[in-house]
């Protein structure tokens, strides 16, 4: 038996027809898949900034001393949550240029001066004088002689804050052990968002893969 097809429409409406189902589908792919990526974005980014030594030297180390930090645990996870929680994510919706779909998402993370965290009052420790902006001092004061004429000493002392350090009077000055400080373009921020792009860029594509 013998059969034979006659094609009405040209290659050029076929390929537009085929584009436009693609984008169809796109379309939906990208709506699904941003919800996920919400929801999972922020525990991938929180992860990196937990992985870097700054996080337990904060909470619990040679940072958290150096700065006298009371409550420390909960002062580095508010900053962490509130950064968790200005993640925001948006796409435009794929569109046709010629017989190809293309859409893409942008996302915002972390203020690139902290002004979404520097004045918040986690960001501070009460001191006798006053407040101690020992977040700014981490991640953008890196270098600078913070307290002149003081350094730290480690050790057990009971006019310490938390019992492990004091400033004393010295013929050096204060500045944020260079392991840890950082400037405005490099710093625990800026080094945990870098090691985790690969990481964002997988999670977006393995949730648009799993919508199509």
């Amino acid at each position: 038996m013998k059969f034979t097809v006659d094609v009405k429409e040209n290659s050029t409406t076929i390929s537009n027809d085929i584009a436009k189902i693609i984008q169809k589908k796109m379309q939906g792919a990208f709506s699904e898949a941003t919800d996920e990526i919400t929801r999972n974005l922020p525990s991938v980014v929180i992860g990196s900034l937990k992985s870097e030594p700054e996080y337990n030297a904060l909470r619990n180390g040679e940072l958290m001393y150096e700065f006298g930090l009371t409550n420390a645990v909960s002062k580095v996870d508010a900053i962490l949550q509130i950064w968790a929680d200005n993640i925001v994510i948006e796409y435009k919706p794929p569109k046709l240029q010629g017989y190809q779909t293309v859409g893409y998402y942008s996302l915002e993370m972390i203020k690139s001066d902290y002004s979404d965290v520097l004045g918040d009052p986690h960001a501070q420790q009460l001191i006798k004088d006053g407040q101690l902006p020992w977040l700014e001092w981490l991640l953008i004061r890196g270098g600078d002689i913070l307290v002149q004429d003081y350094e730290v000493k480690f050790g057990p002392s009971e006019y310490s804050r938390t019992g492990g350090a004091i400033m004393v009077e010295s013929s050096k000055n204060y500045r944020v052990s260079s392991k840890y400080a950082g400037d405005i373009g490099n710093n625990w921020v800026t080094r945990a968002v870098t090691n985790v792009s690969r990481q964002i860029e997988t999670l977006i594509t393995n949730s648009l893969r799993g919508k199509l």
